[in-house]
């Protein structure tokens, strides 16, 4: 019986053991071919199994990562977070889940997810089992969809403090016009030597600050209309330096760099850029201030890759490539990181004297060329701000004779008929006009101008129409007007910018645009179109 009993417990034994080693075997495979990295560790926290798929993620293999632990293939910036908490859970034999990277010495950077839950038998601690999955992909994606709410949201801002910002324009620019073209008239007629022409040139001088303000206001909503020329930027930098010189503070240094193809060119509107470039170079100036600091100034081509397009402010319409660039690099006082992101709002200054328009204005410029901003900075370190551009195929033209205004006194037999709600702008127009002997009709509103022009019809020769006013915008008189009489010249006046307005009368046959504020010359030369276009 002895015997007996001593065999069965025998075979009891190697059939448990069968089944344990079946088990074991059966979770090996599977454990081979679920694409998870999976491992164990024993009580002492030391890894007992590791599958190849973890192996390959750690760069080192399944057998060197059981036997080093995957510590060393963890991202530096990462390991101490998370040895920390991977320590934690194996000393309280609770769940570990974290993620983090990967940074294999033979592949790129993968991002990780880790789940471990502690394991017990029979109500013994045993060691942990856990899982790595690869979500380096989702990561990626989620980056760029925080990237696209980002870049929405500020998109929204920068949209309402443009519409804000031609907003102040238009009306500034309203008030302007009988202020700047009441200055030249005073220049024109009072003697130098007066007292009264003395205080004229101080008014006409604010005008035409308060005038530049309001085009710089206009330039931060990038609707400027850009005119575009073929240029280079290392030839177009390299043009600009008397003036970076002659801005520069008595202890900076400055460096000209030029990198890659010297002949790449792109389409940008000179005066726009010019004024672009010096505010880049004027900041940079001013944050490195009365000490020795020094600038540089890179131009030239330079790869951009898809992340690098993805991350700018504004260039929506770039593709990742070689492309045309400008930057401007200071080792001045920098930017606080909380504050980086303000940094395009009009307004806003890290300056106390600031207007707060300089990178506003960079802003607008840009954006209305289709090109794209990319900003750093580092507090008490400095900042470095890169335009970079579309490349495009430079086309040979021949420039066109620059016409030269006629004298429309002996042309003109009718009337002009302003419409326009702003009583200065009114008065003003129309009084230059008949100072000019130019017979001048007044109307102050949409309906009233068209009751006017169908009561005075044969006597008027052209329309000056403002686009924004009351009860009947600009846009619906010009369509009556047209309607009436589709061969009257009508001239266009706006304190919105040109492109602004001619977008929205692109379907409208307009014999010019005037913008405000506009001088005495500017005015007649506009009337002149009127006369031509009969």
């Amino acid at each position: 019986r002895t015997r007996e009993l001593s065999r069965t417990l025998e075979d009891v034994d190697d059939s448990a053991t069968s089944r344990i080693a079946s088990g074991e075997s059966r979770f090996r495979d599977l454990a081979a071919v679920v694409p998870v990295g999976i491992f164990e560790t024993d009580t002492e926290k030391k890894l007992v199994y590791v599958n190849k798929l973890l192996g390959r993620m750690t760069g080192m293999g399944a057998r060197r990562t059981r036997i080093n632990g995957f510590r060393s293939a963890i991202h530096d910036e990462d390991q101490e977070e998370v040895e920390q908490l991977w320590e934690d859970a194996l000393e309280k034999r609770t769940v570990f889940e974290h993620v983090f990277r990967f940074q294999p010495d033979d592949g790129e950077v993968i991002w990780v997810v880790c789940l471990s839950h502690p394991r017990f038998v029979n109500g013994e601690y045993a060691g942990h089992v856990g899982m790595f999955m690869d979500v380096t992909e989702r990561k990626r994606q989620d980056e760029e969809r925080k990237l696209l709410e980002e870049q929405t949201r500020r998109a929204d801002r920068y949209e309402s403090l443009g519409v804000f910002a031609a907003g102040c324009a238009h009306d500034y620019n309203n008030l302007l016009v009988p202020m700047l073209g009441g200055a030249d008239r005073l220049l024109a007629e009072l003697e130098e030597s007066t007292l009264a022409h003395s205080l004229a040139v101080k008014l006409h001088q604010a005008a035409l600050k308060a005038a530049d303000l309001t085009a710089e206001l206009l330039a931060c909503t990038g609707t400027m209309l850009t005119d575009p020329e073929y240029l280079n930027t290392c030839q177009f930098v390299e043009g600009l330096c008397p003036t970076i010189e002659a801005a520069k503070p008595r202890r900076a240094t400055i460096s000209l760099l030029c990198e890659g193809n010297r002949e790449n060119t792109f389409l940008a509107n000179p005066a726009q850029l010019r004024q672009a470039v010096m505010n880049l170079v004027t900041n940079a100036f001013e944050a490195v201030g009365d000490e020795p600091g020094h600038v540089i100034i890179r131009s030239g081509e330079r790869h951009f890759s898809a992340e690098d397009i993805m991350g700018l402010h504004h260039g929506e319409g770039l593709s990742a490539g070689v492309l045309p660039f400008i930057e401007v690099e200071d080792d001045g006082l920098g930017i606080p990181e909380d504050q980086l992101e303000r940094v395009f709002d009009p307004f806003y200054s890290s300056k106390s004297a600031g207007r707060g328009l300089g990178l506003a204005v960079v802003s607008g410029i840009i954006k209305s060329m289709g090109a794209g901003i990319r900003f750093s900075s580092d507090e008490h370190k400095g900042s470095r701000v890169t335009l970079i551009f579309a490349r495009s195929q430079s086309e040979s033209s021949t420039p066109s004779e620059p016409t030269r205004p006629r004298d429309i006194t002996s042309e003109k037999d009718g009337s002009i008929l302003i419409i326009d709600d702003e009583d200065g702008v009114r008065e003003f127009v129309s009084t230059l006009l008949e100072a000019n002997g130019i017979p001048a009709l007044t109307a102050a509103d949409g309906i009233s101008g068209l009751k006017l022009f169908q009561r005075e019809r044969s006597q008027i020769d052209g329309v000056i129409l403002d686009l924004t006013m009351p009860r009947m915008d600009g846009e619906e008189v010009l369509q009556y007007l047209l309607e009436i009489d589709p061969n009257l010249p009508v001239l266009i006046t706006s304190g919105y910018a040109e492109s602004d307005v001619m977008e929205r009368l692109k379907n409208h046959r307009v014999a010019g645009y005037l913008a405000k504020p506009f001088r005495e010359q500017e005015l007649l030369e506009g009337v002149a179109k009127l006369t031509s276009s009969q």
